[in-house]
């Protein structure tokens, strides 16, 4: 909607309302829910012309200041009526290079500042990562409040954006919605708020904690295709690709049995018989849904599933938090496990604090509904969370604020009534290692109904391993014994993050001594009378705890660690038959014993009913 008196060549007017009538199509422009926004020119610091690719016509910016623009404004007819409502903007164009597209438009929003409120970022949009894909593609934003007075350079109502370092900006038409169009739809699909409605088994006992063994699952990888919008989040340090320098896990996932939908080819990494290699992102539901089709398969209970704070508060990341919760709730109904959050302070921003928490376990519980959610792990009636990482030294919550939270869980008369579990570092019983020292921890430490020690690392070989179950393990039973708190402690199959760390190959490494070092510390548990035991991880390659399907012949463009000859789903057995050894449905044993009753077949019922 123009508010200036810059005049425009009739021609181009005239022309561009062709252009853009045709390439639309003229049964969107029918249905009156549509309508053509133009673009602006000359505005000085959003330059462009008109080029012609494959046949159609775009829009393509021009050099500002010695570099390719990084803007084209449009202008809203003004014929069109601004209701006050959301406005949905679609666009069609050209990804080259790498980087984002955005979206700022005039807006009501009442905060910020004058300039802020003309150049207000749009609230939601899809199809905007950019990995040099050199096709054709859509995009499209939520616009919440627009005002559309032609306040921003040139008179425009909004303007486009993208940063591709030398390649240039280039847009086939851009068309304003009153209505969500199909690719908003599809995409801002929100599965977390619907209770889970399909079919379900109930193979794992969800009423207590007691016997179970529990996996983390961190369910934080990304690929450019996943439609999440952040590239190759935590498999490399560069969300645009995967090389040698860039690579943050240790390990390599065996996709051989995911569906191909759901890999993205990875460029320049080949596997040593020469072909391509691929990766999954857990922002797809299939991924996931086949975990844990291996957890049933390997008999492993379910997951404590990881719930970084720092990644509710921004849109993106908060988004794939609750996609992938949506699918590990399916994945345990369809497979018959159990699961249970697992808050993570790991990463927190120095203005976070209890409040943060607080809010978002209300939303889980009014919005998702996870109280009600019928393989949500429970014990003694209470649903069950653990609060991983207060009291760690490299933390910054106080002791204060993590006893603000015990006390909401515990306590709040609406949301609270929880069995609380503290993930806590392995000396807290005296302040010392790894804990903070400030005393009033101790009475923090003592408020949790159970503590879960994270031991990843605290123990190398089977020494001090040994030495570990007898200073750590077996004084923390005594003394939680007298108080009458519940016991987890952690296991790990090994440990690498050479590659997260930049480290030499092999500088972090703690060996997996072919799956012995892993059944020992079940061992020792077992003697101890650990009733549940904590398994670090169930996915996690980044600090090479995974027990998951690795490949034994992974890219040959960087290192990587294998199971050593083992087959790709040996931990996966070792944990299933441990996990037997727990409940007393095999001997006790110090050794991986040498026949492992797992994958199940479910044909063959000894074993099923053995399983269950």
């Amino acid at each position: 909607m123009m508010r200036y008196t810059q005049k425009r060549t009739c021609s181009i007017v005239r022309w561009l309302c062709v252009f853009f009538v045709t390439t639309c199509g003229t049964n969107q422009m029918a249905f009156g829910s549509q309508t053509v926004v133009t673009p602006i020119q000359p505005v000085e610091d959003g330059p462009f012309k008109i080029v012609t690719i494959l046949g159609s016509s775009y829009y393509q910016v021009l050099d500002f200041n010695g570099e390719p623009a990084h803007y084209i404004y449009f202008d809203v007819p003004d014929s069109f009526v601004v209701s006050g409502q959301p406005l949905f903007v679609q666009v069609f164009y050209r990804e080259y290079g790498n980087g984002s597209l955005g979206l700022e438009y005039d807006s009501s929003h009442s905060e910020g500042t004058a300039l802020q409120q003309i150049y207000w970022p749009s609230e939601e949009s899809y199809g905007t990562f950019c990995s040099n894909g050199r096709g054709e593609r859509q995009a499209v934003f939520m616009v919440q409040k627009p005002r559309f007075q032609g306040n921003q350079n040139g008179g425009a109502d909004c303007r486009l954006f993208g940063f591709f370092g030398q390649e240039r900006l280039t847009i086939r038409s851009m068309i304003l919605w009153t209505t969500p169009p199909p690719f908003f739809s599809e995409n801002s699909v929100k599965p977390w708020l619907q209770e889970y409605s399909g079919p379900t088994r109930n193979d794992i006992d969800r009423t207590t904690i007691d016997g179970k063994v529990l996996c983390g699952y961190q369910g934080w990888f990304n690929t450019p295709n996943d439609g999440a919008e952040m590239g190759y989040r935590h498999w490399s340090r560069d969300p645009y690709g995967v090389a040698p320098g860039t690579i943050t896990v240790d390990y390599w996932p065996d996709v051989s049995e995911y569906d191909p939908t759901d890999l993205y080819q990875v460029n320049g990494m080949t596997h040593p018989d020469g072909q391509p290699s691929y990766l999954y992102s857990a922002f797809r539901k299939g991924p996931v849904l086949k975990h844990f089709q291996w957890m049933r398969q390997y008999g492993i209970d379910g997951v404590f599933l990881s719930r970084f704070i720092s990644e509710t508060v921004y849109p993106q990341t908060f988004r794939h938090i609750n996609m992938v919760l949506a699918h590990v709730r399916e994945g345990c109904h369809l497979e018959g496990r159990i699961w249970a959050i697992m808050y993570d302070v790991s990463g927190s921003w120095e203005n976070m604090g209890p409040a943060d928490v607080i809010n978002d376990w209300k939303f889980l519980c009014d919005q998702v509904k996870i109280r009600q959610d019928t393989r949500y792990l429970y014990d003694n009636g209470k649903p069950v969370v653990l609060l991983w990482g207060f009291g760690f030294t490299d933390r910054n919550w106080t002791a204060q604020q993590a006893a603000e939270v015990i006390e909401f869980f515990k306590n709040d008369p609406a949301y609270g009534d929880v069995m609380l579990i503290g993930g806590v570092d392995p000396y807290w019983r005296t302040l010392t290692g790894g804990s903070k020292t400030e005393p009033e921890w101790a009475a923090v430490y003592r408020s949790f109904d159970a503590i879960s020690t994270w031991d990843a690392g605290r123990y190398i070989d089977f020494s001090s391993l040994a030495h570990f179950q007898e200073n750590v393990w077996a004084q923390d039973i005594d003394h939680l014994n007298t108080l009458g708190k519940g016991y987890m402690p952690t296991v790990f199959p090994g440990f690498s993050w050479d590659n997260l760390n930049n480290y030499s190959p092999g500088q972090s490494k703690i060996p997996r001594m072919g799956g012995e070092f892993l059944w020992k510390q079940f061992y020792y548990l077992k003697s101890l009378g650990v009733k549940s035991v904590f398994v670090g991880m169930f996915d996690e390659v980044d600090e090479g705890t995974a027990i998951y399907k690795v490949s034994d012949q992974p890219p040959v463009e960087n290192y990587f660690l294998t199971y050593e000859g083992k087959p790709k789903d040996w931990y996966l057995k070792i944990t299933g038959t441990a996990t037997m050894m727990m409940r007393d449905q095999i001997p006790l044993t110090d050794a991986v014993p040498p026949n492992m009753p797992f994958p199940i077949n479910e044909t063959n019922s000894r074993m099923w009913t053995v399983y269950k």
